[in-house]
C-alpha cells in the first residue's frame, strides 16, 4: 500500500510508515458518502439501513462492513424482539444461503487496507468477526445470521454472564501476580537493607 504522507510504498502490516515514520491509520479516513469495497470479493458494496444504523453490504457474498462504533449500535437495535424478527425476514428476502467460511487467512480493512485481526462477537462465542481497530468491523452473512439467532433466543444473557464471570477471572489473576510481584519486592527490599545494615557494622568495626 502507498503511504498517505509520503506517497511511497509501505508494509500493510506496520501501523507507521517504513519511510517517513508517521501513523498511517489516523491518516486514513473514510468518506461515509462512498460505499467500501468488499474485502472479500474486491467489488463494490450498497449502503443500506438495517435496525436505523447505515451499513455497507456486498450483494454477492453476502457481507455487512460496520463503521468503528455501529456494530454496538446494531447490537442494541436487536435487544427489541420485533426487530429481531424483522430482521431475520429481511436477511432471508437478500441472502442467496448461509455461507459456511474459515477464518484462516486474514482480511485487508476496506478503509485503510491495513491486515484486520479476528475478534470475537462476545469472547466466549463462536463467532469471530473481522476487526480493524481504528475503522471498523466485517461481518460475514452467517456471522450476522448467528449473532441474531443468539439475542433472539435469549441466550445473549447467558453469554453476557460467562463473559462477565471470565473478565473477573482474568482480573483476580492479574490482582494475584500484582500481590505475588509486590510481595517478592518488598522481600528483596528488606533482605537488601539488612545486608546495608550488616555491611556498615563491618565497615565499623573494620572487617571491610
Amino acid at each position: 500500500m502507498k503511504c498517505p504522507h509520503c506517497d511511497n510504498s509501505t508494509s500493510e502490516i506496520g501501523k507507521k510508515c517504513v519511510h517517513c515514520g508517521k501513523d498511517i491509520r489516523d491518516a486514513t479516513q473514510r468518506d461515509r458518502k462512498m460505499p467500501v469495497k468488499c474485502p472479500i470479493c474486491k467489488n463494490k458494496t450498497e449502503i443500506i439501513s438495517l435496525s436505523g444504523v447505515k451499513l455497507d453490504y456486498c450483494y454477492k457474498c453476502n457481507g455487512f462492513w460496520f463503521d468503528k462504533g455501529e456494530i454496538k449500535r446494531f447490537h442494541g437495535a436487536l435487544s427489541d424482539k420485533s426487530i429481531c424478527k424483522e430482521m431475520k425476514l429481511y436477511m432471508a428476502g437478500i441472502s442467496v444461503k448461509r455461507r459456511i467460511s474459515k477464518r484462516s487467512t486474514y482480511l485487508k480493512c476496506p478503509v485503510c487496507s491495513m491486515l484486520m485481526s479476528h475478534k470475537r462477537f462476545i469472547e466466549v462465542s463462536d463467532i469471530i468477526l473481522d476487526r480493524c481497530r481504528d475503522h471498523g468491523t466485517w461481518a460475514e452473512q452467517e456471522d450476522l445470521l448467528s449473532m441474531i439467532d443468539i439475542i433472539d433466543s435469549d441466550q445473549i444473557d447467558e453469554l453476557m454472564l460467562k463473559e462477565r464471570v471470565r473478565k473477573q477471572h482474568k482480573l483476580d489473576e492479574r490482582i494475584k501476580k500484582i500481590e505475588a510481584n509486590q510481595s517478592r519486592m518488598s522481600k528483596e527490599i528488606a533482605q537488601n537493607r539488612r545486608f546495608t545494615r550488616a555491611q556498615l557494622l563491618l565497615d565499623f568495626l573494620g572487617f571491610s
